[in-house]
């Protein structure tokens, strides 16, 4: 289901038609009223519709999301949350407690929609799920 908004916007801009007249033309996407992954379309009264781009679903207005319920309808590099059934970053601070949690200073990257942490340069030392440090502590 696709849903679309169109809105009325007041802001004109001059232009120049076809044969070089000057006159008024109605931009109703500028500035763009449309949310996140979508497309706004601009009609000749100054009416805006809103859509998501394919395959995003959603409220144009505000922001269209992948919807999914599977991990493989997902980028490569995110995960499917089930209970919102969207296509999420497992990396993010809001998910990483559902997914994977890093130790201090471990970094979260994704590959094939698992999350894995590790250790990066600037703290090459220790667990990447407990604390990645500077030196090395070694006996």
């Amino acid at each position: 289901m696709q849903l679309l908004f169109i809105i009325a916007i007041n802001k004109i801009d001059n232009a120049e038609d076809e044969n070089g007249i000057n006159g008024t033309s109605i931009n109703a996407c500028n500035p763009n009223p449309c949310g996140r992954n979508t497309n706004c379309i601009s009609n000749t009264e100054g009416v805006a519709t809103c859509e998501c781009i394919k395959p995003f679903e959603g409220n144009p207005w505000v922001g269209c999301e992948l919807n999914c319920t599977k991990n493989e309808e997902c980028p490569d590099t995110q995960v499917c949350n089930q209970p919102s059934q969207r296509c999420v970053n497992p990396c993010d601070p809001e998910y990483q407690p559902f997914f994977t949690q890093c130790g201090r200073n471990a970094a979260c990257k994704v590959k094939e929609h698992t999350p894995y942490c590790f250790c990066p340069d600037d703290f090459p030392h220790g667990s990447p799920h407990i604390h990645c440090k500077e030196v090395c502590l070694c006996a």
